[in-house]
């Protein structure tokens, strides 16, 4: 079934929108970020203690963010789209 006009129109608005182009790079570039943070050493055990300082670097920021209610374990993350803790 083909989007309404409504639908194209919105799609086009996104799509230009500079406040979302702004929102991918910036996701692209912290992603790249984490990861060259974590993969700066070639030793394995300095990558998998890197990965470890990350996890818990993301899991704070998630997890604090806006749901200060909801206290997700250790190992736990909030995930936006279940609305709950998951494991990780």
């Amino acid at each position: 079934m083909p989007d309404s006009e409504k639908e194209k129109r919105d799609d086009k608005t996104l799509a230009e929108s500079r406040e979302m182009d702004q929102f991918y790079r910036s996701l692209a570039v912290t992603h790249s970020n984490a990861v060259t943070r974590v993969m700066i050493d070639r030793d394995p055990a300095a990558i998998i203690e890197r990965a470890t300082i990350e996890i818990d670097r993301m899991r704070v920021e998630e997890n604090d963010l806006e749901h200060k209610a909801h206290k997700c374990g250790k190992n736990e993350i909030w995930d936006e789209t279940l609305r709950r803790c998951i494991a990780i």
